[in-house]
């Protein structure tokens, strides 16, 4: 058993890795947390919204979600298969045609997706915070606002729905909570509605080639600056510098689309493929030198990285910067099961709220249906 003093010893050599570790850590829940959200959607098992309502920014809204490609059993089984025979390419590759060939090619190939990744990030961040500024809905004092760009006011909903005598209260301000009830918000209203509608103004793009492309598109604002700033960190991290935040910052964001792209389906899929990973890392990492000599070989956002603290140089010679790295398929993989465990949770919540109702016919026969909770 340990001493007291081994202990100290232990933890003073630890002490200045902790930083480094709690970095880890969150960025690696980071991505799952906000992917898993991501990937809800409306389940079966709730009822669809109602249409008594229709504002003017929620025309041409697509309540459509995103289709999710299924994964099946043999799927769980292809995968580290699959990625076995990939590692061996790359760390064939790169031993014949050298790094920065092989960097070079999967460049290009990673700006392309970084494109879609890192605008789409950007835009949900925004989209969240915006929401969180001019919010369609928000609670205050026991009631729930309805937030109305058309008519520059917020009514009061009992039970889910306007009065109809006319009587509803209602707010002037286009911010939630006690931040309508400021009187600098009041003097500010016209500008503060004016920014809201232009936020989630909504503009028809066409895209149209004969015999060749026939698209219509809806596009806000937030979507152009989006697409602009994601742009710009592509085209810096390409051509100029790529700082390890950067990576990083792409990592996430390649994780938290591949959450919303894909779906193990079930449970048994899912341990199947948490499996498959568990001996696909001990073989690629332990027992062969694959795994690490390619990580450290591609620049790519394929990786995280945390800073480690400085190592001593040799001879007097400047402290040299060293690097933990953190697989992005040990995040993409765990957290689409973490995903699919929000998602049924989500499911068997409206599943407890249905409840069984009867109903007359015309020719006075009695059926008994099923009530969906909103």
């Amino acid at each position: 058993m340990p001493s007291l003093d081994d202990l100290l010893a232990i933890a003073t050599q630890t002490r200045p890795m902790i930083p480094m570790y709690v970095h880890l850590l969150a960025s690696a829940l980071f991505p799952i947390v906000t992917g898993a959200y991501a990937s809800l959607s409306r389940p079966s098992t709730a009822a669809k919204p109602a249409k008594d309502h229709i504002d003017d920014e929620d025309d041409d809204e697509d309540d459509t979600p995103t289709q999710m490609e299924g994964l099946s059993p043999r799927d769980a089984i292809v995968f580290p298969v699959t990625a076995g025979l990939v590692l061996a390419g790359l760390y064939w590759a790169i031993k014949r045609y050298g790094a920065k060939v092989i960097n070079l090619v999967f460049g290009y190939y990673f700006a392309g997706v970084g494109l879609f990744s890192v605008g789409k990030i950007i835009n949900d961040g925004f989209g969240l915070g915006l929401g969180m500024v001019f919010p369609g809905y928000y609670a205050w004092k026991g009631r729930v606002w309805r937030v109305e760009t058309s008519q520059r006011k917020a009514v009061a909903l009992y039970d889910g729905k306007e009065r109809q005598d006319g009587m509803s209260e209602s707010r002037e301000g286009p911010l939630p909570g006690w931040l309508g009830n400021l009187g600098l918000f009041y003097k500010m209203s016209d500008r503060l509605w004016s920014l809201r509608a232009l936020s989630r103004q909504k503009y028809s793009v066409k895209l149209y080639a004969k015999n060749v492309v026939d698209s219509r598109t809806l596009l806000t604002a937030l979507n152009v600056i989006s697409a602009i700033a994601g742009t710009g960190i592509i085209a810096y991290n390409h051509f100029i510098d790529k700082p390890w935040w950067l990576t990083n910052l792409q990592g996430f964001a390649v994780s938290y689309s591949a959450m919303q792209l894909m779906s193990p389906t079930t449970f048994a899929t899912g341990s199947l493929i948490l499996g498959g990973l568990f001996f696909y890392d001990i073989w690629a990492v332990f027992f062969t030198p694959l795994m690490v000599t390619v990580a450290k070989n591609l620049d790519q956002p394929i990786k995280l990285l945390f800073p480690r603290p400085d190592e001593a140089g040799k001879d007097g010679a400047d402290p040299v910067k060293s690097y933990s790295m953190l697989g992005l398929g040990d995040i993409v993989l765990p957290g689409l099961v973490i995903g699919l465990a929000l998602r049924f949770d989500l499911h068997m919540y409206y599943l407890r709220k249905q409840r069984s109702a009867t109903k007359t016919t015309e020719t006075g026969e009695t059926t008994a249906e099923v009530v969906k909770a909103d």
